[in-house]
């Protein structure tokens, strides 16, 4: 990525008066974009750094599944409950309580990413 895309979101930085700026590209930046960014609140995400960190998003629910599966006794009598899917992202739905009210509802998995209730 040229460096003139890492200037303007310094700029962009500067004038919403941002604590810090990410900048993710799906290839590599240029010594120049590194040089300019050094020193400042810039952090440049790079195509392997990202493709990496998006693996881990998606690796971690099905890991926090296993261990609450692993973590709940196993009963004969007792019946999994099943969880409808996310409307909006499709994945699985937890159930929560509203801070104020304390009704039940579902909420995505994905929360704060992904904002979709039941």
């Amino acid at each position: 990525m040229p460096v003139n895309v890492v200037r303007e979101m310094y700029g962009l930085l500067a004038h919403h008066r941002a604590d810090e700026v990410k900048v993710a590209c799906s290839g590599t930046y240029t010594r120049d974009a590194a040089d300019f960014a050094r020193g400042k609140p810039i952090e440049l995400i790079g195509g392997e750094e990202l493709l990496r960190m998006i693996r881990d998003v998606q690796a971690a629910p099905i890991q926090a599944t296993r261990a609450a599966e692993a973590a709940q006794p196993v009963s004969a009598a007792s019946t999994p409950a099943v969880s409808p899917s996310c409307p909006r992202c499709g994945k699985t739905m937890v159930e929560r309580s509203n801070r104020k009210s304390g009704q039940k509802f579902w909420g995505c998995s994905g929360f704060p990413a992904c904002r979709g209730v039941r």
